[in-house]
């Protein structure tokens, strides 16, 4: 991958190639952080795309699974019929598509 990026940069200088390969990248996040690095050559910048990109992977799998399992802990779930409000008429027990009240202003 190294060499076929190499060859065909082999007209930019270090710092277009860089430019040209952060274009074709799809994360801001990813893409942000290696702008903020200083990197002398195309190794230094794939050592940290690969590893940028592993990083955010598994930031990404932790922030899933803990979004999982507070939704499975604590989620509201179905409101039961007692906690459900009409915005017809105001009145608790059921909503609007089954109010009996429909003239209601």
């Amino acid at each position: 991958m190294v060499k076929r990026i190499q060859r065909s940069a082999l007209n930019l200088n270090f710092p277009e190639t860089k430019e040209q390969i952060l274009v074709g990248l799809t994360n801001k996040y990813i893409v942000q952080g290696l702008l903020a690095e200083n990197h002398e050559d195309t190794f230094q910048l794939l050592h940290d795309i690969v590893e940028f990109t592993r990083v955010n992977e598994n930031v990404m799998i932790t922030t899933r699974k803990e979004t999982i399992e507070k939704k499975i802990e604590g989620g509201k779930g179905v409101l039961s019929k007692a906690e459900r409000t009409c915005y017809t008429c105001g009145e608790k027990g059921h909503y609007k598509s089954e109010c009996k009240n429909k003239e209601v202003n």
